[in-house]
């Protein structure tokens, strides 16, 4: 699919896969233990240690939509859904892009758009389409 950037540059989003999500979850959990270690960046090392156990430990429950709603989650998205079709683009450059408001509506919608799950789309969710989802409740036609 492809997205146009504030200032004309197009790349090509392709639809993440279970690796790419893998990729952006560790991404993620690496985020919050390295924000954890600059923290106490001037602290004794025995107290690094203890704080780097702690956050290794508690970021496994993070995952990239924890991050979705940040500057640097978005640029992540963007990077993880153009590279597979744009090699050359770095991080730093989907950054850039992700600094600039539109650009990152028009990210967001080529996400949702792309990775869609199937049977999981506003019409297909119970009640939808009018009709009750449940079929314990339908009526079995019989008096």
């Amino acid at each position: 699919m492809p997205v146009k950037f504030h200032g004309g540059v197009e790349y090509l989003f392709s639809p993440l896969t279970d690796g790419d999500m893998d990729e952006l979850d560790l991404w993620a959990r690496a985020q919050m233990v390295r924000v954890a270690m600059e923290a106490v960046k001037d602290q004794q090392p025995r107290f690094q240690a203890a704080v780097a156990a702690t956050a290794a430990r508690e970021s496994l429950i993070v995952s990239w939509a924890d991050t979705s709603g940040t500057r640097e989650g978005v640029a992540r998205m963007i990077w993880q859904s153009v590279k597979r079709k744009h090699p050359t683009v770095t991080y730093e450059q989907c950054q850039s892009h992700a600094r600039v408001p539109q650009n990152v509506d028009a990210c967001l919608v080529a996400y949702g758009e792309l990775n869609k799950v199937p049977g999981l789309e506003d019409s297909a969710a119970p009640g939808g389409d009018g009709k009750d989802a449940d079929p314990s409740s339908a009526s079995s036609g019989s008096a």
